[in-house]
């Protein structure tokens, strides 16, 4: 065995070959994981007050493509908008992905058939979206009174921050 060198202390192909899948399935977890939060983690825009200092504007159960009552967005304060609760939210699901459509107080929802399902509508009016269930989002418009819609029938808290 002149010129040859075995080295006894190595795993066995098939032994490497597990341990590698494991370790990149460990990988892929992590990396998943990472990239769930951050999407769940986005919304960088500013934070709702306490509960002590809300002043609910509006709650209420939204009807398909029906606007709610109005409310009004001062100079003064910070308006922001949460879907409490979606029927169409499935149970244990950890996101939330939907919303609402915001327009001015007298305006009608501006909707247009679906290219992709013409049955269906689709709104034109800006749209606050939620990555999550009360997942409060601050409504940024001028002062004024407006009314949020949606295409399904979420629960929302419209509330004030001084």
């Amino acid at each position: 065995m002149s010129g040859f060198l075995f080295i006894t202390d190595r795993q066995p192909s098939s032994e490497r070959w597990a341990t590698s899948k494991r370790l990149r399935a460990a990988v892929v977890s992590i990396l998943c994981a990472a990239g769930f939060v951050g999407c769940a983690s986005r919304y960088e825009g500013p934070a709702v007050c306490g509960i002590d200092e809300r002043e609910t504007l509006l709650k209420a159960q939204l009807s398909t493509w029906s606007p709610s009552e109005a409310f009004e967005i001062t100079a003064a304060s910070s308006v922001f908008v949460a879907v409490v609760s979606d029927p169409r939210a499935e149970p244990g699901r950890l996101w939330y992905a939907g919303g609402v459509n915001l327009l001015e107080d007298g305006a009608e929802p501006e909707l247009t058939p679906d290219p992709n399902f013409p049955e269906s509508r689709i709104s034109l009016d800006p749209e606050i979206r939620f990555a999550n269930l009360d997942e409060y989002r601050i409504i940024e418009a001028e002062p004024g009174f407006y009314r949020l819609y949606s295409g399904g029938v979420p629960t929302i808290a419209v509330v004030r921050c001084p």
